[in-house]
């Protein structure tokens, strides 16, 4: 697991070490104020690179619920899009009744990262 904002160095040592895939964490990063700065797009594509640069195990990206995210690009950018956040503030937001919102948060990614 690693999280932004992290030197290349150190990316390289987590990378070169890592076994299974590598957990790319940008919460904190990201949120409101810094993706405007920076652009998630843009850390993303920065924190792969580096990663894969120390390292041939697959890279996943974990990003914050309320971001305003493109899932197609970041899947073009990463091997894999991990939701948890997303499932996590679904959950405490509607609760019991929660299931539909997830599944309808996750069909969403899904079907605009499939989409031709």
């Amino acid at each position: 697991s690693m999280a932004a904002p992290t030197s290349k160095e150190r990316t390289a040592a987590i990378a070169a070490d890592a076994e299974g895939f590598l957990y790319l964490i940008t919460s904190g990063l990201t949120g409101e104020g810094n993706a405007k700065k920076t652009g998630i797009h843009e850390m993303v594509a920065y924190m792969v690179a580096y990663a894969r640069s120390g390292s041939s195990v697959p890279c996943a990206v974990s990003c914050d619920y309320q971001e305003n995210v493109s899932f197609r690009e970041l899947s073009a950018l990463a091997d894999g899009i991990i939701l948890e956040n997303a499932v996590v503030h679904l959950a405490a937001e509607y609760g019991k009744d929660s299931v539909s919102a997830i599944a309808d948060y996750v069909s969403k990614a899904a079907d605009e990262i499939h989409r031709k």
